[in-house]
């Protein structure tokens, strides 16, 4: 099963659990697209359907639901709990299969279905194509090669790259802002989301060290600009990260990702979430 498609069972599951939490939030949403009276008859489709897998349409509504409803109602949990024979998650209201080295079961993880826009070769592509890229070379991982320099060193890159597409180098800045900067920034703003233990823990275990070691690793040698301690490459690789402090790292990104993916599923054209569930309803006749 590709990780987009879902089951008719997965499908009711999720539209059951949210309208447990947020059943008024829920109908004014569809209501306000003008397709409220297509749930029910998708709902009672998947019931008769729970084997079968659905095409990424379905997903995608499910997801899109998911994701603006969300947060006008409570935290994840009780809608979590609900999901989680079928191994989904929503971290941050998004819809999402844990990989197999997540920490906690939850984060890093691959949404079920990714904003439309993104499939455009435009700087939120660019975003999907560096994230698919970390959790694919994570999924890989063996235990005899986790701790090899360049295994190691190739996470740390891809993080790094994760900011660069999360948030762009300004160009009406004078001097312009370093990735640095930008990765401390983007840390405050997903530390601003974040209620539960578990995230705040990812979050204090990443900081701008991380940009100053990928960049001894790239060059062999860096001097940070505020003049701190320089770092080499022996410095990075001897003694190097552990497994288990990038994946927390991997995981505190993960969160900034979940926070740019939900964003784009709610600025989602109503004509293209109503296009997608007439798609479905074309599926259940």
């Amino acid at each position: 099963m590709n990780f987009f498609e879902l089951t008719g069972e997965q499908l009711s599951r999720i539209y059951t659990s949210l309208e447990r939490v947020g059943e008024k939030e829920v109908r004014e949403r569809l209501d306000g697209v003008g397709v409220g009276a297509s749930l029910s008859l998708l709902r009672e489709f998947y019931r008769e359907h729970p084997q079968d897998p659905f095409a990424e349409h379905h997903a995608a509504v499910a997801a899109w639901l998911v994701a603006t409803v969300g947060p006008a109602v409570r935290e994840t949990t009780d809608f979590e709990l609900a999901l989680t024979r079928d191994g989904i998650v929503a971290p941050r209201w998004v819809l999402a299969r844990p990989i197999r080295l997540s920490q906690h079961r939850r984060c890093p993880a691959r949404p079920v279905a990714w904003p439309s826009a993104w499939d455009r070769d435009d700087m939120a592509g660019w975003v999907k194509l560096a994230y698919q890229g970390l959790l694919e070379h994570l999924d890989t991982l063996f235990l005899e090669v986790t701790s090899s320099e360049i295994s190691t060193s190739a996470i740390q890159w891809r993080l790094v790259a994760l900011v660069d597409g999360l948030l762009p180098e300004r160009s009406d800045i004078g001097y312009g802002q370093t990735t640095a900067t930008r990765l401390t920034e983007l840390l405050r703003r997903t530390k601003d989301l974040s209620t539960s233990m578990i995230e705040r823990s990812w979050l204090a275990a990443i900081d701008a060290t991380l940009v100053w070691r990928r960049h001894a690793l790239t060059h062999l040698s860096y001097e940070p600009k505020d003049g701190s301690q320089r770092w080499s490459f022996r410095s990075c690789v001897d003694p190097m990260l552990s497994l288990d402090e990038l994946l927390t790292m991997s995981a505190d990104l993960s969160l900034a990702v979940m926070d740019n993916v939900a964003d784009a599923l709610r600025s989602e054209p109503e004509r293209y979430i109503r296009s997608l569930i007439s798609r479905c309803e074309a599926d259940a006749y």
